[in-house]
C-alpha cells in the first residue's frame, strides 16, 4: 500500500470554502433587496451578556465551515432570525397553518378565554380574523438549491479519486 496522500483533503477543503463562498455572496445579493428593515433598532439577549443590536438581514448573514481532523465536511448559515420569518412570511399575528399563511395566533389568551364561554364565533374571529397581508418570499433557498448539486458533483469527483488513487487501481 502507497503512503497516505493528503491531497484530496486540501481539494475537497478548497471546494467547500469556495462554494460557501459563492453562496454566501449570492445569499447576500438575494437579501440586499429587503431595504427596510431594522438597523441597530432592536436589542437582543438583553441583559446577558450576549446583548447585541439586531442586524439588518443582509448584515448578518455569515458563514461556518465545519472541520472534522482537518477535513471540510459541512457549511452552516448565520442569519438573523427575521430572515427566517421573511422566508416563511410570518410573524407579527401571521401563522403557518396547513401550509398557508394566515392571520392568527398560536396561543392567543383571549381566544382561549372566549372559547371557555361558549362563544365560539368571537373566538375564532380573534383567532384567526383579518386580511392576509403577507407572503413568503423564498429568498434563501434558491440559492442553496441552485449551488447544492454543483459542490456535491466536486466532492464525489475528489473522493472518488482519492479512493482510487488509494487502492493504486491505475495503471502507471
Amino acid at each position: 500500500m502507497s503512503d497516505f496522500n493528503p491531497n484530496w483533503i486540501t481539494e475537497q477543503n478548497i471546494a467547500l470554502k469556495s462554494w460557501a463562498n459563492l453562496v454566501t455572496s449570492k445569499i447576500k445579493n438575494s437579501a440586499s433587496r429587503f431595504q427596510k428593515g431594522k438597523s441597530g433598532m432592536v436589542l437582543r439577549a438583553k441583559g446577558t451578556k450576549y446583548e447585541r443590536n439586531e442586524d439588518k438581514l443582509v448584515n448578518s448573514i455569515s458563514r461556518k465551515i465545519y472541520m472534522a481532523s482537518g477535513v471540510a465536511e459541512g457549511v452552516g448559515f448565520k442569519i438573523e432570525r427575521h430572515g427566517i420569518f421573511v422566508q416563511k412570511g410570518v410573524g407579527r399575528g401571521h401563522i403557518v397553518q396547513n401550509g398557508m399563511v394566515v392571520r392568527g395566533y398560536r396561543t392567543s389568551k383571549e381566544a382561549q378565554l372566549m372559547a371557555k364561554k361558549k362563544n365560539r364565533a368571537i373566538a375564532e374571529k380573534v383567532a384567526t380574523g383579518g386580511p392576509v397581508n403577507r407572503r413568503p418570499y423564498n429568498w434563501f433557498n434558491p440559492q442553496i438549491d441552485r449551488y447544492l448539486p454543483e459542490l456535491a458533483d466536486k466532492i464525489t469527483a475528489i473522493n472518488a479519486d482519492a479512493v482510487i488513487n488509494e487502492l493504486n487501481v491505475r495503471i502507471k
